[in-house]
């Protein structure tokens, strides 16, 4: 729950930047949908660091984990098989 004078807040930056008049109803449910968009990306943030922490051979992030695994297959295929 976000509180008043955040609200508030939030009102006059969608004014002022925005050009924006909102109710505070309005106002709150922007706020409160930032909030979790927020909380989202912090938790894939979070998840991001532990599993790349665990995985082997890189030490990346996750993006780079199929990169990764990709380039080690590759040094597994035979010769004649690269050149398809």
């Amino acid at each position: 729950m976000l509180k008043p004078s955040a609200i508030e807040e939030l009102r006059s930056i969608l004014l002022e930047e925005f050009g924006r008049d909102v109710d505070i109803k309005t106002a709150r449910t922007i706020g409160e949908d930032l909030v979790g968009f927020y909380d989202t990306l912090a938790k894939i943030a979070h998840k991001d660091k532990t599993i790349s922490k665990n995985l082997s051979p890189c030490s990346g992030s996750i993006v780079d984990y199929p990169l990764a695994m990709s380039s080690s297959l590759k040094k597994r295929v035979e010769p004649e098989q690269r050149e398809r």
